[in-house]
């Protein structure tokens, strides 16, 4: 595409899409694909009968669950602290589930996003859970 649509740049983006036009007119409707028999793609295609949702349903968290709506800056807050969490999470609702090792698991939907740890008072994020403290009353013997 760079090499036929950028051959000769045009001064602005205005300009320029009528030559990305004509090339996606070329690839998809003209061009023919050797996968495809030599026929050009805009033959094969069939629009899906599916509705594409304008925006999908909120994530159901049990109850037992804390709840934060990520900011605009991607950021959310948790326990009186602001955190960096990600920017394509805008708008969208994450949920913290406490756990017994003074962490609370940070989800979205079911995908595990990180953690936060009680004792150090941070977010960790694509990272393992530390495994809880050990106490002499849980060690096995050897």
């Amino acid at each position: 595409m760079k090499a036929e649509a950028c051959a000769r740049p045009a001064a602005d983006c205005r300009r320029q899409q009528p030559q990305f036009d004509s090339f996606v007119d070329r690839f998809n409707c003209i061009r023919p694909h050797e996968a495809l028999g030599q026929t050009p793609p805009a033959r094969s295609y069939e629009s899906s009968s599916r509705e594409y949702p304008k925006r999908l349903p909120e994530i159901a968290y049990p109850s037992t669950h804390e709840l934060r709506r990520v900011r605009s800056s991607g950021e959310i807050k948790w326990k009186g602290q602001w955190f960096f969490l990600s920017e394509s999470l805008v708008g969208e609702m994450i949920a913290f589930e406490e756990i017994d090792d003074g962490c609370s698991i940070i989800r979205f939907g079911p995908l595990e996003l990180g953690y936060y740890s009680e004792r150090d008072h941070q977010l960790h994020l694509d990272r393992s859970r530390p495994a809880p403290p050990t106490t002499e009353s849980n060690q096995q013997p050897v």
